[in-house]
């Protein structure tokens, strides 16, 4: 993804070292969910993930806004895509505040452990459930097509 003229954007002004009005936390405003869904077929058990707008640090320390989306398929029942839809960019948000590690890599780690975060969530949910509902709900086997973009970097090139 490449920031171009006519983009819509937000931004808000600043001032630079020199002391020159300029534009800062500018934020593309993009659509991401059909760059998820690409190849993907969502039938009756699809979800598709609401963006989640969040704030990730450089490796300067600077604040990068990014955006969270993605699809979700539950292929024996949509119990697992729901449940992921809607629980998963909460557990991000909470694994990307106050992460020390920065970059690619400090975003990479929050991705994973917002992942393991909801697949505990989830067994610990199905431990709630009777015995024949705990079980459909285990089986459902879902499968998640998600994207994690910032940036823009140096070269106003997105970052995912």
């Amino acid at each position: 993804l490449l920031l171009t003229p006519g983009m819509p954007v937000t931004y808000t002004p600043a001032l630079d070292e020199d002391g020159k009005i300029c534009a800062s936390k500018v934020c593309a405003e993009v659509d991401l969910a059909p760059l998820c869904s690409l190849g993907s077929c969502m039938g009756p058990s699809g979800r598709c993930m609401k963006p989640l707008a969040v704030e990730l640090k450089d490796h300067g320390g600077q604040t990068v806004v990014g955006s969270f989306t993605g699809v979700l398929t539950g292929h024996k029942g949509m119990g697992g895509a729901e449940f992921l839809a809607l629980q998963l960019p909460r557990f991000l948000e909470s694994c990307l505040h106050g992460r020390e590690q920065r970059g690619e890599k400090g975003a990479s780690a929050a991705l994973s452990a917002a992942f393991r975060q909801a697949q505990h969530a989830f067994l610990h949910y199905a431990e709630r459930l009777s015995a024949n509902s705990a079980q459909l709900w285990l089986a459902a086997e879902t499968t998640a097509c998600t994207a994690l973009v910032f940036g823009p970097d140096v070269d106003g090139q997105a970052q995912l």
